[in-house]
């Protein structure tokens, strides 16, 4: 992941929040849920800077914020800030991402726990921040272990059928 240049960080804080988050929710990878698929999601994961739909939405909050910071792209107020995680993320860009670690087909429970998708939160945050991420992405092993559990591997118990 790149750091984008400012001059297009601050041309997209130009527009509107409210006309950024409906391009956000008009972009084609964007039009299911992330996690299960539902079409037209309402609700974003801002962190992760994916798009979800109601139900996820709920199991997103079980996870706490730092996991999955859950907001509603038609009822909750969205700053400039919380509004980049969409414009830089995207369920492609975050689906592409976890492909490198075979996490795509797991369950939300596994795959948002997992030091890639720590990675991948702290990436996208350093986008948003502006500043240089100090950390290397981890390796295809470590990645898939659980951040509760280190050292503990997804299993395919896990795994959504």
């Amino acid at each position: 992941m790149c750091i984008r240049d400012r001059s297009t960080w601050d041309k997209k804080m130009e527009v509107p929040i409210e006309k950024q988050i409906q391009q956000v929710m008009e972009n084609p990878f964007n039009n299911k849920c992330f996690d299960c698929g539902q079409e037209h999601p309402q609700w974003a994961s801002v962190n992760n800077g994916v798009l979800i739909c109601f139900t996820c939405s709920g199991i997103h909050r079980n996870f706490g914020i730092a996991v999955s910071f859950v907001r509603s792209l038609t009822m909750d107020t969205w700053s400039d800030k919380q509004v980049l995680y969409l414009l830089n993320g995207g369920n492609k860009k975050f689906s592409d991402f976890l492909d490198n670690y075979n996490l795509k087909g797991y369950t939300a429970q596994t795959k948002y726990k997992t030091k890639a998708a720590a990675y991948y939160r702290q990436s996208l945050k350093a986008i948003v921040d502006r500043q240089a991420l100090d950390t290397s992405p981890p390796n295809l092993e470590e990645g898939v272990q659980t951040i509760e559990e280190p050292g503990k591997p997804v299993n395919d118990a896990q795994h959504a059928n």
